[in-house]
């Protein structure tokens, strides 16, 4: 601890106030990255790249077993907040969502796109629900593996680069991370985790569920975009293996 010539230290005003200061200082941004588990690697390809227009990034392998591949799919960049990955498990029992984990993952898309992506769903036999949660419009699925994924519709989204191979119209492509949505039996201990030690704020209240934004409600472009998180309040069930959360990196 460092003291000015007054004989005073320079964090005066005791750890509440160095908490805020490490907080301004270390900002998490958002969300960077997130990876789950599926078993078929073709399907997984397939659904992600052919249907969502993602790109397929780069693969790689799971380095505590190299047995297993990781995929990895965003924007043509692999611009951090727009990857999702994937280790490909054949034969993988299929999951169940339950508390204490992530439940939906949600990509940002434009206001005007609700249309063609529920009309592309329907042309390739996926099941799609419309929904509207906080004022704004979007669509929920489930991947080949029942991991459940929205896409939200958004007017403020990160800055992307779009991959120019997509099956996906660029007016309609996917703009990276819109938020992940956690399923707790109690939020508090989260909340107070989410505020006191990542810096976010408690931006809106529906019902059961609490949405939170990091320090930063826009990011500049080609930076990491700003998460909002979705803590939500549900019974407990059994967990398993494909079509489940196993990471949310900020």
């Amino acid at each position: 601890m460092k003291r000015t010539k007054a004989g005073r230290s320079e964090n005066a005003g005791g750890p509440q106030i160095e908490n805020r200061r490490s907080l301004m200082e270390n900002k998490i941004r958002g969300l960077h990255h997130v990876t789950a588990i599926a078993s078929d690697p073709q399907r997984n390809l397939d659904f992600y790249v052919g249907l969502l227009g993602l790109r397929f990034v780069k693969r790689t392998v799971n380095f505590d077993d190299p047995g297993s591949y990781h995929f990895y799919f965003g924007d043509n960049r692999g611009t951090p907040g727009t990857i999702l990955t994937f280790f490909p498990w054949p034969g993988a029992r299929r999951g169940m969502r339950g508390t204490s984990q992530i439940e939906a993952t949600a990509f940002a898309i434009s206001p005007d796109s609700i249309g063609y992506w529920l009309e592309r769903f329907k042309q390739h036999h996926v099941t799609a629900e419309r929904i509207s949660r906080f004022g704004e419009e979007a669509i929920r699925f489930t991947d080949p593996d029942g991991l459940l994924i929205e896409l939200i519709a958004s007017k403020s989204h990160a800055s992307i680069e779009p991959w120019p191979d997509s099956p996906v119209p660029l007016e309609h492509a996917l703009h990276g991370f819109h938020s992940v949505s956690a399923a707790l039996e109690g939020y508090e201990r989260t909340a107070r985790l989410l505020t006191d030690s990542f810096g976010y704020r408690l931006i809106a209240e529906s019902g059961n569920r609490f949405r939170f934004a990091s320090p930063e409600e826009t990011a500049p472009a080609d930076d990491t975009p700003p998460i909002v998180t979705e803590p939500l309040v549900t019974d407990p069930l059994l967990t398993g293996d494909t079509g489940t959360t196993i990471d949310v990196t900020a």
